[in-house]
């Protein structure tokens, strides 16, 4: 897991929308996000809609390094890890449906 962000680390806090794209069988398939948040406190938050249905994004962030999962109201979870840019504006590595596996890659960035 991921720490909090130390001293000399810059934060934000986004309240814009936000889009991602993930590729999944060498297909690239695009979502939207409202509000996610990047916080001070190492937390990331926020929720959006795609063609499984709406979800919530959740997770933590610090020393560029990030984790988070999408929940859907189904209860299906999808797993994101990688790595979130010096500006906070940009996270990009890979996603599954398994904790630790990777199914492909992804890219979740502000509008």
């Amino acid at each position: 897991m991921v720490g909090n962000q130390n001293e000399n680390s810059r934060t934000a806090r986004y309240g814009a929308k936000w889009a991602g794209t993930v590729t999944r069988e060498g297909h690239e398939e695009e979502f939207n996000m409202e509000d996610l948040q990047i916080g001070a406190d190492g937390k990331l938050k926020g929720s959006g809609k795609d063609e499984a249905g709406e979800f919530k994004f959740e997770g933590i962030h610090g020393r560029g390094e990030v984790n988070c999962t999408q929940t859907y109201k189904s209860r299906k979870v999808i797993y994101y890890s990688g790595k979130i840019n010096e500006e906070l504006n940009e996270l990009t590595g890979t996603w599954s449906m398994q904790p630790g596996g990777n199914d492909g890659e992804f890219r979740i960035y502000k509008l």
